[in-house]
């Protein structure tokens, strides 16, 4: 069993620390970033190569989610879910 690319949740904030015009104080603040992160994680990993309390890729893609959906959705900035992702990226 190989190691499997994670990241913990000070890197996570440290990523989104980085960009101000996502995490903006208002719509997201670094609460809603450990909530994301929280929310993301909280399900038991189904491998057992699967490490706790650190996103895989498929856990980080889920909170990228989160966080756009209530950025974008969530404030009716934008009209979907599809157009708060596209947004995001």
């Amino acid at each position: 069993m190989g190691r499997l690319p994670c990241i913990g949740s000070t890197v996570f904030n440290s990523i989104f620390s980085r960009c101000p015009d996502f995490v903006d104080g208002v719509s997201i603040r670094p609460t809603e970033l450990d909530l994301a992160f929280s929310s993301s994680n909280s399900i038991k990993p189904m491998w057992s190569y699967c490490p706790e309390r650190v996103l895989v890729r498929f856990k980080f893609l889920e909170a990228v989610v989160r966080l756009a959906l209530d950025k974008y959705f969530k404030t009716k900035i934008v009209d979907s879910c599809e157009k708060a992702l596209e947004r995001a990226f």
